[in-house]
């Protein structure tokens, strides 16, 4: 059964043994033939439950001179344990044992080392075992919300038998009892995060690590649970011409706070109608957010500190969003085809979609206010001059 993702943190923790050594001859030299130095011998194995102990890789094997003057002689444990430290000059050594998160087993230290010239001491075996995997962790718990990345502050944290609720800038501090596996490492437990604006089940990471006697930090994120805003974008010019025309599709809603996947945001290009995604507010705490809308031909239109409606639910704003469009001031003239300027009473320039008329005056017309970025049609109606009049 998978356990999620795991969260450990590692301790480096010196292990001191002392104790006698046995001696026996080596190849370090004889010490009758003047040879001033010796060797020392041993094995780290791991205290496994029912295997009596295994070889432990990787341990650092310190050993310091106590007489003057000080030496040290360092090692690495092989895959079996094993360990020799070469070239020692003579005297009586401390050893000390470093590996993350072990410490020696209390039963089975042994006194100091003593090196004779030209002999390898024989080091008792020394047995570690995890000193992570029992007694009581610290756990400090950052809740974060996964789209908005604010703290979460009012929940109630629970990881394994312990419970905390409030917590202040999002940080719960718990103290988290810590268990073994049949190997002696911490077992993983649960994170469950309890708030009625966040998701059930959405923590991540969702498993963490205690390690005993340590704090542990961690930081979790969860998913708000969604609640629906709605609303009708319109142009406070020519609503028709952008309806007909389909171009409310074009405009971008964004947030200042809330991720764009998690937005989503739906236009109807007919009427303006729009959806978005929201994370809901819950009893105790109202959540604020801001809208951006914006597209080409349009100022840019900012809604600030509007409140989500409670999750699971929907809510719609309380009026349109009014968008004022760029506009212009279009300028033109205008030459028949046998090249002179139109000069009749009657004549005249349209722009259809706007349904908007002006008179020629000397060739030229101009229209105020009209919108940019949209496709119109201008058409200019010139009386003939030429043409013999109706009679009366």
């Amino acid at each position: 059964m998978s356990r999620g993702p795991l969260v450990m943190l590692k301790s480096l923790l010196m292990l001191l043994v002392l104790g006698l050594s046995a001696v026996v001859a080596g190849c370090g030299g004889v010490g009758d033939s003047g040879v001033s130095n010796g060797g020392i011998l041993g094995t780290v194995l791991v205290n496994r439950s029912g295997t009596g102990g295994v070889g432990a890789y990787g341990v650092q094997v310190r050993a310091e001179r106590t007489d003057d003057p000080a030496v040290i002689r360092t090692a690495i444990s092989d895959v079996y344990g094993h360990y020799q430290i070469d070239k020692a000059p003579v005297g009586t050594y401390r050893l000390t044992f470093y590996l993350n998160g072990y410490a020696t087993t209390p039963n089975n230290l042994v006194g100091q080392v003593y090196v004779e010239p030209g002999r390898v001491s024989q080091v008792p075996d020394v047995y570690i075992s995890s000193s992570i995997s029992s007694g009581t962790a610290v756990l400090a718990m950052t809740v974060v919300d996964a789209v908005t990345g604010s703290a979460v502050s009012n929940a109630t944290v629970t990881v394994g038998s312990s419970t905390v609720s409030g917590g202040s800038n999002g940080v719960y501090y718990l103290y988290v009892p810590v268990t073994s596996d049949s190997q002696g490492q911490p077992v993983a437990q649960r994170v469950l995060v309890n708030d009625g604006a966040y998701l059930s089940g959405s923590e991540s990471p969702s498993m963490v690590t205690p390690i005993a006697n340590q704090t542990v930090s961690v930081t979790v994120r969860v998913q708000p649970a969604q609640s629906n805003v709605q609303g009708v974008i319109r142009s406070s010019l020519y609503a028709d011409l952008y309806r007909q025309l389909g171009l409310y599709s074009n405009i971008s809603i964004t947030s200042d706070s809330i991720d764009q996947s998690f937005l989503n945001p739906t236009i109807e290009n007919s009427t303006g109608h729009f959806t978005i995604r929201v994370p809901g507010s819950s009893a105790s705490m109202s959540r604020r957010f801001g809208l951006v809308f914006s597209a080409q031909g349009f100022y840019v239109k900012v809604l600030s500190n509007l409140i989500a409606p409670m999750a699971g639910q929907t809510a719609s704003l309380s009026g349109d969003v009014l968008l004022d469009p760029a506009t212009m001031t279009l300028e033109g003239n205008v030459i028949t085809s046998s090249g002179t300027v139109p000069a009749g009473s009657l004549d005249q320039v349209a722009l259809l979609e706007l349904g908007q008329t002006v008179g020629i005056v000397n060739g030229s017309f101009f229209f105020s206010r009209v919108p940019v970025a949209v496709p119109l049609t201008a058409r200019a109606t010139v009386t003939n001059p030429f043409r013999p009049a109706s009679p009366t």
